[in-house]
């Protein structure tokens, strides 16, 4: 194996990485274009779990608004428990955007996150996109001393 040296294609941190000596000079200037550090890589998975479980959840959503044969009662069950889910995967979302701003004492957060999705779901990445343009700016404020 041989040492190589290059950036973290998401945070531009300088990071070394070892490469099989036979490898083609192609195939090996692509691999080091995709290298990303621990920290960016482990954020990365985080967003993704996050952001997958609340598109299902969306996407669940818009089934049951969909089906005309659910009593409003059994509705409004389906309704409070995926509530309860959009809590707890708005919250992992909220504390992922934290942690990739490094700010990961301040979290950004409150219920109304989810009840927003929970009452448009087919909006769904137009509330994340807005909750991370609206949040970036508090995190990347310098901490009071």
């Amino acid at each position: 194996m041989t040492d190589h040296e290059t950036t973290c294609k998401i945070c531009k941190k300088p990071i070394s990485v070892q490469a099989d000596p036979d490898c083609e000079a192609h195939w090996l200037k692509v691999f080091l274009s995709m290298v990303t550090c621990d920290r960016c890589f482990d954020l990365r998975e985080m967003r993704l779990c996050a952001t997958g479980k609340l598109q299902a959840l969306a996407q669940y959503l818009m089934a049951i608004a969909a089906i005309k044969t659910i009593k409003p009662e059994d509705r409004q069950a389906k309704r409070k428990k995926i509530r309860e889910h959009l809590i707890y995967w708005t919250r992992q979302y909220a504390e992922w955007f934290s942690k990739f701003h490094h700010s990961p004492r301040y979290v950004v957060w409150n219920e109304e996150f989810a009840d927003i999705i929970l009452d448009a779901p087919h909006k769904l990445d137009e509330v994340l996109r807005q909750y991370r343009q609206r949040t970036r700016p508090m995190l990347q404020q310098p901490e009071a001393a």
